[in-house]
C-alpha cells in the first residue's frame, strides 16, 4: 500500500515559488513514498490556441524559465508518475495543426530532463491501490468534476485541471464507499499568463493532496501569506 502525493497542476514558469517546499514538507510529515504529478506541469502559453497576454515571454524565454521551475520538482522528487495535461501536450498539439509527424518531436523526458518520470499520455489514468488518477479532461466537468467523474466511475478518482476546485467528496452505496479528489493547482495567479482569470472573483487553490493506501483522502492547502 502505497502513501501517495499529489502535486497540483504547477503551469511551469507560473509556479508559486513556494510551493516545492510547501510539497517537501507534507512530503515528509506524510511519509509519502509514492508521487504522481496530476498534469499540466508546464503552461507553454505561447503556444496557446488562445489569445496569448502581450506581456508574456516568447516561446523560448518561456521555455528557459519554465525548465528552471520543472528541475526544482525534480530534484525534490527524481521519481514519480507525470500524467500529460492538455497544457503539457501543447508542443505536440501545435506539431499536428501544421502536420509534423508526432514522430519527429522530442520525447517529454528529453525536453524537460525528468528522464526517471514515469510519462503517461494525454487523456491516460493510471490506478494505485485502487484509485484512479487522471488529470480530469475525459468526463464530465464543470463544478465538482471529480464528483461526477467518481461516481460515473463508481471508483475513487482524482483530478487536476479545475484549479479553483479543492477538495475531497465521499459517495457510497450498499456495498462501497468512494472519494472524489479535486488537488487544486501550486500556481501564482498574479503572474501574466494567468490573465485572464484576473476577472473571476473565485481564484485559484494552491493545495496538495495524499492518498494512504487507496482509503483516507487529505487535501493539504498551502497557507496564504497575507499582504502587509
Amino acid at each position: 500500500m502505497a502513501t501517495v502525493l499529489i502535486i497540483g497542476d504547477t503551469h511551469c514558469p507560473g509556479m508559486h515559488r513556494r510551493y516545492p517546499a510547501f510539497l517537501k514538507k507534507v512530503a515528509e510529515e506524510w511519509g509519502c513514498n509514492k508521487v504522481v504529478h496530476i498534469g499540466d506541469l508546464v503552461d507553454w502559453h505561447s503556444l496557446s490556441f488562445h489569445q496569448r497576454s502581450t506581456g508574456a515571454p516568447s516561446a523560448m524565454d518561456e521555455y528557459k524559465k519554465a525548465k528552471r521551475q520543472v528541475s526544482r520538482i525534480y530534484n525534490l522528487f527524481p521519481r514519480a508518475d507525470w500524467l500529460l495535461g492538455n497544457h503539457d501536450s501543447l508542443t505536440m498539439r501545435q506539431a499536428q495543426t501544421v502536420g509534423i509527424p508526432v514522430e519527429l518531436m522530442l520525447d517529454q523526458k528529453v525536453i524537460w530532463e525528468v528522464p526517471r518520470w514515469t510519462v503517461h499520455p494525454r487523456y491516460a489514468s493510471i490506478e494505485i491501490d485502487g484509485v484512479l488518477y487522471t488529470h480530469g479532461e475525459v468526463g464530465k466537468g464543470g463544478q465538482f468534476a471529480s464528483v461526477k467523474q467518481s461516481r460515473d466511475n463508481f471508483q475513487s478518482t482524482v483530478c487536476g485541471h479545475f484549479h479553483a476546485e479543492s477538495g475531497v467528496w465521499w459517495s457510497a452505496n450498499t456495498s462501497n464507499l468512494v472519494f472524489a479528489m479535486s488537488v487544486g493547482t501550486g500556481i501564482d495567479h498574479s503572474k501574466v499568463i494567468f490573465e485572464y482569470g484576473q476577472k473571476f472573483s473565485r481564484k485559484p487553490i494552491v493545495s496538495a493532496g495524499v492518498v494512504v493506501g487507496g482509503k483516507e483522502a487529505y487535501i493539504i492547502p498551502m497557507p496564504i501569506r497575507k499582504p502587509r
